[in-house]
């Protein structure tokens, strides 16, 4: 599984919506109900899942899965 796939498992397990039914630029919380609790869920997983850690500033623009990707893409970069 890429790196890709896994956020999109990660995302698509703690807002409960099937990985088919959002694309990469669905806003998660206008569109899907992601509420506070569940953005630092992911937050945690994707520390925990790439061995990278995010700020709380970070944790904020989390509002898409192509934003999960870029910052996971830029954190493991470092």
């Amino acid at each position: 599984m890429d790196k890709k796939e896994k956020i999109k498992t990660i995302v698509s397990k703690i807002i409960k919506v099937a990985p088919s039914q959002f694309a990469a630029d669905d806003d998660l919380i206008e569109k899907h109900g992601m509420d506070s609790l569940a953005r630092v869920e992911i937050v945690t997983e994707l520390e925990k899942e790439f061995d990278i850690l995010i700020d709380d500033a970070e944790a904020l623009t989390l509002v898409s899965l192509s934003k999960c990707f870029d910052l996971v893409e830029k954190k493991a970069a470092k």
